[in-house]
Formats: C-alpha cells, sequence, structure tokens
C-alpha cells in the first residue's frame, strides 16, 4: 500500500479514538485531492468504516472556505470575493485610464494579467510596498512606480464596490485566527516543498500540523532518448504506451509533457492511432487528459456563442455556415431544399461578414414552408418590447436574456445530450451566473459588448470533463506530484527547459523578489523547483524514461543537469527514432492495393451535347488544360469565390462594362462624341457609373458601403473619360451598331452563347469588333499560331454577319488603347492581318481570298477540332507546363503516374 494512505488509515485509527478532534488534508493540487478522497474512500470501504469524511481539497480552495465559515460566523466582516476574470478586467480598466502617466502598453490586457499576478505575491508574501523597507525599491524603478500607483486605485475601486480579492480575504481571515482560539483543527500537510509565508502564518494557527513529505528516489533512470524533431518525439512515446498496455493492461503508467497545451492534441492523435480508436471505438482510449480544452472550443458551448453571435450587427459568413450544420439547433441544413442556394448566396458576396439585415434577407428562405420559424422572427417580440439590440443592461439582466436568445435557435434541443454533453451544458450555467454578478465592475453594456464580455469570460475558463480512472495518465509537471505510477516518460528534458529560465514579474523590483524567494524570481528558484519536480518523479515510480529534443529550430541542446547521474548521451548513441519507420506501418504499405480511375475518354453523350450550352471560356479551358475543361465544365468543378477587400476585380469588370453600355447608349457615334460638351459628358458619364454601381447585388452594395461605392464612382468615372478622350482620335468616323449583343453560334457539336460588348460601323461601311478588357490583353501574335491557343476573338469572329477587323479594347490605366487586327488602319493599335502564305493549313487558298476570310475559315477549323476534343471526352493534357497538376487555383489535382 502507498505510503501516505497507509498514515492516513493510522491518523483514522487516532480520529476514532478521539472523535471530538477534527481533521483536514490540504493538497498542492485539485488532482492529488480527488486521488486522496478515492483512496480514503477505498480504505474505509476495505475496513467497513463509518467514520465522518475527512475533509481533502487544494491548499488555497481549504482556506478560502474557513474564510467563509469566518464571515458567517461573523467573525470578519463580509466581502464579495471578485473573480480572476473580474479581477483582470478591473485592472486593465484602471490601466487604460492611466495611460496617461507616460506608459503606451501595446497590450494593455497582458499588463493587467502581470499587475494581478504582482498584486497576488505581495499579499502572499506579506510584502506591504508602502513600509519604509520596501518602499525604497519601487521608488528607482518607473514599472514598480507605475503600478503602486495603479494598486492604490485599485485598492479604492475594491473598497468602493465592497469587493475583496482572494488573497485579501485570507489576510483578514489570519488577524482573526492570530486574535482567537476557537475552530481550530489538525491539518494533515500532503506534499508540500515550500509555502508562501502568509499560509505558513495561516498553519501556524492550526491545532496541530501534520506534514507529510515526498519519499526517497525509488525509481530506476533509463537511459534518456533524443529526438531530432517533437513529432517524433511523441511518436516514440505513443509506442511506449502501446506498449506498456499491451504488456500489463493492469499497470499505471504516465506520461508528462514539458508543455502540455501546445502538445496535448498531436499525442491524442498518435495514441488513437496506435490504439486503434481513430475512428472506431472513439471514447474508448485508455487515457486521461490532466487539462481539457478551453470552454469556448467545447461544442455545445462553442455553437451557444455562435448562435449569440448570429444576432450581433456583423455577422462572419463562416460562422454561419458552421451553426446550420450544428447537432444542437434545429436549423435547417443548409444541403436542404433552399440550403444550398443561401449558401451560394453567402459565398457570392465575398466577405468575411455580413450585416444584419442582409444574413436575414439570405436565410430567411431556409425557413419558408417549415413549421418554425426563423430565429430573428421567434424575436421580435423580445426585440420590440425590450429593446434587447438597443439598449444597454446590466450583466445579471443579459444572462437572463442570452437564454432567451438561445431558445429562438432551439438551442440544446437538436439532439439528446449525452453525459459530456451535460457537462458542459452545467458549465455553461456556471459561467452565465458568473457573468451575472460582474454588474457593479462592468455597468450596463449593449448587446455586442455584453457578449464580448461573455466571450471573454468564457475563453478563459478551461472545460475538464470528469470521465473514469485510465490506464495511462497524461500530465503535466506540477500534476504528477504526490501520485504513483508503474512507469513514466518525462519530454522535454533539455537544458533550457529544466531548469527553465527565470521570469521575474516587470512589476515588482528584482530585489524584493529575489530577498522573498517569490516564484520565477532567478535562476536559483528554478533549479530548486527543478529538483524537487524530479524528486517526486523518482519517488512515485519504479522506472522513469526521460527524452528531449537534441535539435530544435536549427539550435542544438544538451540533456537538463537534472540527469547527470544517468549515463552520458552522445548523438551516436541516439537511437534516431525519426528515421525508422513502424514495422507494422511497412507491412500495411507493402500489403497496400491502389485503387484509381482511368483517365480514358468519356464522351458527351448525344442528348447531353444537345442540351449543353456553353461559353468562349470553355475553349480558353480545353486549350489550357482538357483535364481542367472537363473538371470544370462537365464535373462542375468550381473553384471557391476568393475574399476581397471592396469590390473584387470581376466586379469592378462588370461595373466598367455595364458604365460603358450605358455611355454608348447616349453616344451612338463619333459625331455625337464630338459634338458633347466636355460639361454635358461628365455629367454624362457619372449618371452611367451611378447606374452601374446600382446592378451590383443589392446586399452586395451594403456591405462595401457608401463610402467605397463612392471611391468606386470617382475611380471609374476618370477612366471613362480617358477612354472617351482617346476614342476622339480614331482616324475613322464610326457608329455605334449594337451594345451587349447576344449571339448564338454552332460550333462542331457544341452550340456557344456569346456576348459581344460592341460592335462599330465605318464611314467605308466595314464592321469593327470590339471587346473591352479591364484587366491585361492576350498578344494578337497567339491569334495566327497552329494548334490555336487564344479562342475568343477567333470564337466572335465566326459572328454573321462577319466583322472586318476585331481587337480587345484594354482600359487599364497605363495600357489604355486598342490591340487588334483589321483590312485597313481603323485605329492605333489595330494592325493589318498578317500574311497567310507561310501558314501549313491555308496554303492551298486562292492567291487573291482577302486574308480576313481566310484567317476566318482557319479559325473555324481550329474551334471545330477544340470542340470535338472536349465532346470526345478526351482530358490528357499534351503539354505538361498547361495540366492542371501545375495550377495553383484548381480545386482538383490530376495525380501523374509515379
Amino acid at each position: 500500500m502507498n505510503p501516505l494512505f497507509s498514515r492516513i488509515a493510522d491518523f483514522e485509527a487516532y480520529l476514532e479514538a478521539r472523535p471530538e478532534e477534527k481533521a483536514a488534508v490540504v493538497t498542492p493540487t485539485q488532482r492529488l485531492s480527488r486521488n486522496v478522497r478515492e483512496a480514503v474512500r477505498r480504505h474505509r470501504l476495505a475496513a467497513r468504516s463509518v467514520v465522518t469524511d475527512i475533509p481533502v481539497m487544494p491548499l488555497k480552495q481549504y482556506w478560502l472556505m474557513q474564510a467563509q465559515r469566518a464571515i458567517t460566523r461573523g467573525e470578519i466582516e463580509p466581502h464579495r470575493v471578485l473573480s480572476s476574470f473580474a479581477q483582470r478586467k478591473l485592472w486593465q480598466e484602471i490601466i487604460e485610464q492611466n495611460q496617461r502617466d507616460g506608459f503606451t502598453l501595446l497590450h494593455p490586457s497582458k499588463a493587467a494579467e502581470l499587475c494581478m499576478q504582482a498584486d497576488e505575491r505581495l499579499l502572499l508574501w506579506l510584502s506591504d510596498p508602502n513600509s519604509r523597507e520596501l518602499s525604497q525599491y519601487f521608488a528607482f524603478e518607473d514599472d514598480a512606480s507605475a503600478f503602486l500607483r495603479w494598486r492604490k486605485v485599485y485598492e479604492d475601486r475594491l473598497g468602493e464596490l465592497n469587493f475583496t480579492s482572494p488573497e485579501r480575504l485570507l489576510g483578514h481571515l489570519l488577524t482573526q485566527r492570530l486574535e482567537s482560539d476557537g475552530h481550530k483543527e489538525i491539518l494533515i500537510e500532503l506534499y508540500f516543498d515550500e509555502l508562501a509565508p502568509l499560509f505558513e502564518k495561516l498553519h501556524a494557527t492550526a491545532k496541530r500540523r501534520c506534514p507529510i513529505l515526498i519519499g526517497k528516489p525509488r525509481a530506476t533512470v533509463e537511459k534518456p532518448q533524443t529526438f531530432n524533431t517533437r513529432l517524433a518525439e511523441l511518436q516514440s512515446v505513443a509506442r511506449w504506451c502501446h506498449g506498456q498496455v499491451q504488456k500489463n493492461p493492469a499497470s499505471r503508467i504516465a506520461v508528462v509533457l514539458s508543455d502540455l497545451h501546445a502538445e496535448r492534441d498531436t499525442l491524442e492523435y498518435l495514441l488513437r492511432r496506435e490504439f486503434g480508436h481513430l475512428t472506431n471505438n472513439y471514447t474508448a482510449l485508455p487515457a486521461n487528459f490532466s487539462t481539457g480544452f478551453p470552454l469556448v472550443r467545447v461544442p455545445l458551448v462553442r455553437d451557444a456563442l455562435r448562435c449569440l453571435a448570429s444576432f450581433r450587427t456583423e455577422v462572419p459568413v463562416e460562422l454561419i455556415l458552421a451553426l446550420l450544420q450544428s447537432r444542437f439547433v434545429s436549423a435547417p441544413s443548409k444541403l436542404s431544399e433552399h440550403g444550398e442556394h443561401c449558401v451560394q448566396g453567402l459565398r457570392a458576396l465575398a466577405v468575411e461578414s455580413v450585416p444584419q439585415r442582409v444574413l436575414r434577407a439570405l436565410l430567411s428562405p431556409l425557413w419558408d414552408g417549415k413549421k418554425a420559424r426563423a430565429p430573428w422572427d421567434q424575436i421580435t417580440v423580445l426585440e420590440a418590447q425590450e429593446g434587447v439590440f438597443r439598449s444597454a443592461f446590466l450583466p445579471s439582466r443579459w444572462a437572463l436574456l442570452f437564454p432567451k436568445l438561445l431558445s429562438a435557435w432551439d438551442w440544446g434541443q437538436g439532439s439528446s445530450l449525452d453525459s459530456l454533453e451535460y457537462q458542459q451544458l452545467e458549465r455553461w450555467q456556471r459561467s452565465l451566473d458568473a457573468f451575472a454578478q460582474l454588474d457593479l465592475l462592468l455597468g450596463s453594456l449593449r448587446y455586442d459588448a455584453a457578449l464580448a464580455a461573455l466571450e471573454s469570460l468564457i475563453g478563459e475558463e478551461d472545460f475538464q470533463p470528469e470521465t473514469g480512472d485510465q490506464p495511462i495518465q497524461i500530465l503535466g509537471p506540477l500534476e504528477t506530484i504526490g501520485l504513483e505510477f508503474d512507469a513514466l516518460w518525462i519530454t522535454g528534458m533539455a537544458s533550457h527547459r529544466w531548469p527553465d529560465a527565470p521570469r521575474p514579474n516587470p512589476y515588482l523590483p528584482h530585489r524584493l523578489q529575489v530577498s522573498a524567494g517569490m516564484p520565477r524570481c532567478d535562476s536559483a528558484w528554478e533549479w530548486r523547483q527543478a529538483q524537487a519536480r524530479w524528486s517526486s518523479w523518482c519517488a512515485s515510480t519504479s522506472s522513469v524514461q526521460p527524452s528531449y529534443l537534441a535539435q530544435e529550430d536549427d539550435i542544438r541542446y544538451l540533456p537538463s543537469p537534472l540527469l547527470s547521474s544517468t549515463t552520458a548521451i552522445t548523438q551516436a548513441d541516439s537511437p534516431a527514432h525519426e528515421h525508422q519507420s513502424d514495422p507494422r506501418w511497412i507491412e500495411q504499405y507493402q500489403q497496400r492495393r491502389l485503387d484509381s480511375v482511368e483517365l480514358s475518354a468519356i464522351p458527351l453523350l448525344a442528348e447531353e451535347a444537345a442540351s449543353k450550352s456553353v461559353s468562349s471560356q470553355l475553349f480558353a479551358a480545353q486549350v489550357g488544360s482538357p483535364f481542367q475543361a472537363f473538371a470544370e465544365w462537365r464535373l462542375g468543378v468550381r473553384v471557391p469565390s476568393v475574399l476581397f477587400a471592396g469590390l473584387h476585380p470581376a466586379e469592378k469588370g462588370t461595373v466598367m462594362h455595364r458604365a460603358l453600355y450605358e455611355v454608348y447608349c447616349t453616344i451612338t457615334s463619333s459625331e455625337s462624341l464630338a459634338d458633347t460638351e466636355e460639361g454635358e459628358l461628365a455629367l454624362l458619364i457619372r449618371g452611367a457609373v451611378s447606374k452601374a454601381l446600382q446592378s451590383l447585388n443589392v446586399q452586395r452594395r451594403e456591405i462595401l458601403g457608401p463610402r467605397i461605392l463612392d471611391l468606386e464612382r470617382e475611380r471609374v468615372s476618370e477612366q471613362l473619360a480617358d477612354w472617351l478622350a482617346l476614342e476622339k482620335t480614331r482616324p475613322i468616323a464610326f457608329v455605334v451598331e449594337a451594345c451587349e449583343r447576344e449571339a448564338e453560334l454552332k460550333l462542331g457539336p457544341l452550340t456557344v452563347k456569346l456576348r459581344l460588348d460592341r460592335v462599330d460601323r465605318l464611314a467605308d461601311g466595314t464592321r469593327f469588333l470590339i471587346d473591352y478588357k479591364t484587366g491585361a490583353t492576350e498578344s494578337t501574335k497567339r491569334w495566327f499560331e497552329a494548334p490555336l491557343t487564344s479562342t475568343q476573338l477567333p470564337i466572335y469572329a465566326q459572328v454573321e454577319p462577319f466583322a472586318d477587323g476585331l481587337a480587345f479594347a484594354s482600359l487599364k490605366r497605363g495600357a489604355m488603347g486598342f490591340s487588334g487586327v483589321a483590312e485597313c488602319e481603323i485605329a492605333s493599335g489595330v494592325k493589318l492581318f498578317p500574311s497567310y502564305e507561310e501558314l501549313e493549313q491555308v496554303q492551298k487558298v486562292a492567291i487573291d481570298t482577302p486574308a480576313k476570310v481566310v484567317f476566318r475559315q482557319f479559325w473555324r477549323s481550329e474551334l471545330e477540332q477544340i470542340a470535338r476534343e472536349f465532346a470526345d471526352g478526351l482530358i490528357d493534357d499534351s503539354v505538361e507546363k498547361n495540366s492542371v497538376a501545375h495550377a495553383e487555383t484548381s480545386t482538383l489535382v490530376r495525380r501523374p503516374d509515379r
């Protein structure tokens, strides 16, 4: 039996003989308290004892309980104790109000945390900074002097609010106990290395102290293992745990992680992989973790906050999409009848968050035809009667309103809750109760501020569910105190971690911290703590396996000096686990069976071809990569919308095209352009741009806001003015024959639908086709290559009546002008058709055939070949550089053969 439990048994026998005497056990950690209570319970069941339970609890919790009892008995003046969250908020408020003292703090919240820590240490170490002896330490340090000023304001605010901090309450308790001899009990101190002076004095007031210390080292320390990556170290830990449990399922083993919060998730995944619980029997992993998840990440609480955030003025798009899939709400799925359309509408806005009015308009169709009403419809009465989104309320009032808002989403009613989720629900209720107690501190808050304060409070809490004891315990360094194991693995035992570097509090004079022996003040304190932890590990188990990273971030490390008694380590002795594959994975790899899809031709069915109308973009995709064209136009794979600050480039192009359409509906010729006065032209341009901006989606305009739209109006207006000035310089008069003309064209088996930006008829009767470009334009040389690699204007050239000239019109700043070909000089940048004699495909035409006719025939032949290849389902890329396997924007990647 553990010596600790045998001594408790002896002490219980002593209490049975003297039932009038009271006793309590105090421990350094909550985990040790739970273990001791369980051990005492088992001992009493075995001994069939019915003696009254001995209180077993962590040190600070025990003395705060004693203080509350003293308040109940009227021995101490009653005060309400501030939670750690409330203390930090109060410190932060004071610091932010006193920034005029010469401090410019980038992170007042971090400064508040350090000030709260400094205040606690002064109280626990019974150090009065205003005393004659200590005040001189503070006088010569600016940070410490500022802290004293903030601390004075903090104490005044506590008095005004009739609040106190836990350490101040314990100070009152100490004064009371020193003056009274009543209500004393025997105190068992379990495994304490050292106590703060305040607790030392409190313990001295007990009837009798019974310290129980860590036993003598009894462990065999194995040869330390070294690794080059943290992942390799954790992989080895997981394999070791699996091997230990297989060897002895009843064994009790532990892993001490040097950075539990950072490494927990990785180790849990590796353990699940080793034990085969990644998918099947997910809850059967034989391991407990000493730290849980942040409460804000717990599913039930996380979705509650999402529900409340959905009523904010601005709502993140991803939050809504996640909420619609939550199992804890009764919302319609985004995969329902109208769901896909609503999701596409949200995505099309291409923003991170949307206003509340826009969100309601987009998502209301999800509830159309349903028995339940949309959440915002259910809170209409609450919003109208109480002004929940217009008025400010105290936190206690918000604690009553938040559940009503959650009920609109039917939160917690989407599915039955298991035992862990009921624990989550209980923690949520406790968090609301804690939030309700902040009235005096936070005052009245509007909705967004109240929700932000609640999220901040919950974000500082951890959720550690109550689960059964397991063979494997994953612990932090402090959690191992007093616990016994059959084997122990300790990670991170490098010289820079054990002992750790000192971290004195910057708001307390360093000399004061060293002389008082405050935590983390200097290297001597860190060494004493490291030795104490190492001694406790060696005393709690029969086998210790240390490990560490020999190299991290290109820096080589030595083992901790705590391992000086173990066998010396050299790099040659390193087992180099990161280079050795697990034999089980090798066996699986050798027995693997590859599933593949043959990229054989998949031709269009006749009915599919007849019903499929395409645009010119298909031909560009087929030329660039047949596989990409197949993925996009046959499988329907599309690249998701990209978030963009301001207007998206595609939206800018749409606005410019629409504005040009409006302008040329009024200015229909070069003559009318020349006759229009400058002032009248400016008004025409501004009106055209305003109409173009109105063509944007109404929700999109609301999200962008008037300021961005005004800037876009100015930009487009200036570009149009410059473009019309260039149009005036064209050497041949023109008439705008058509704008945004729709056309349909048959190319091979495909029907192509087109929209021609503009067609001009010149003074000599020739027709000039123009396609606007707000971005970069391509070289006309590609129009005359075989095989054809640029397809857009060659396709437009097939539309009847045939054009005599083709050109891109670039409206891009710095590159404004025409780029095309014609039979005569139509405008600057428009060249004559090149000679076609060297083009192999058209050598047999008559010598007197016009070049425009020859190249139109060549283009049609090339385009019909591209259309046939697409219809035949040819998806093998012949040009590697164009392969979708090398594209950065595709959501479907073709992996080449190996």
